[in-house]
């Protein structure tokens, strides 16, 4: 009797042994997403450079270069640095956004926000204050055009216009008149 319908194959005699198989590589940054999922409680600092999805818990501060979701039932207790964060949990701490931030309608925070895109769905609570700043880095004042302590330069006069005294005004040749002595 075959096995699987195929009645060609004699299973007295050995088949040769396949070659191994070997895992594709995945990229070392944005490959793979990582799951914290429910039931999983992580205490302490957390960062990497992938994706991440907290249906779970994490007590401590989350440092990501790319983005974070925290699941409808997620919790983080701690502030949150990534580039797009999505909350549709609960979070506690301050939150930066280094792109965006999104407080979904089933998501709680009670905490800062800083991201220069912000949008919170109606329904969400939010206990806190938002900042906007822009993605690029501040720019530097314009320096004055003058340093400390000089004295700014006033406007040459064409050389061909001379000086002329005003009308009634002393040339510093002369004598005094008028007035007691």
């Amino acid at each position: 009797m075959a096995l699987f319908n195929r009645e060609d194959e004699n299973p007295d005699v050995a088949s040769p042994p396949s070659a191994p198989m070997t895992p594709k590589p995945q990229p070392t940054s944005g490959g793979r997403d990582t799951y914290i999922g429910p039931g999983v409680k992580i205490k302490g600092e957390v960062s990497a450079d992938v994706e991440m999805v907290v249906d779970g818990e994490v007590q401590g501060r989350m440092e990501l270069e790319q983005s974070l979701t925290v699941g409808s039932n997620g919790v983080v207790n701690g502030d949150i640095v990534a580039k797009t964060v999505k909350v549709g949990g609960s979070v506690v701490g301050n939150v930066r956004g280094t792109e965006r931030f999104e407080l979904l309608p089933s998501g709680r925070i009670e905490g800062d926000v800083v991201s220069p895109r912000v949008v919170i769905a109606e329904g969400a609570f939010f206990k806190g204050k938002v900042e906007m700043e822009s993605e690029q880095p501040p720019s530097k004042p314009a320096a004055s055009p003058t340093a400390p302590g000089a004295t700014a330069r006033k406007p040459d006069k064409p050389e061909s216009q001379p000086d002329k005294p005003l009308p009634g005004a002393s040339t510093g040749t002369g004598t005094e008149t008028g007035g007691p002595k």
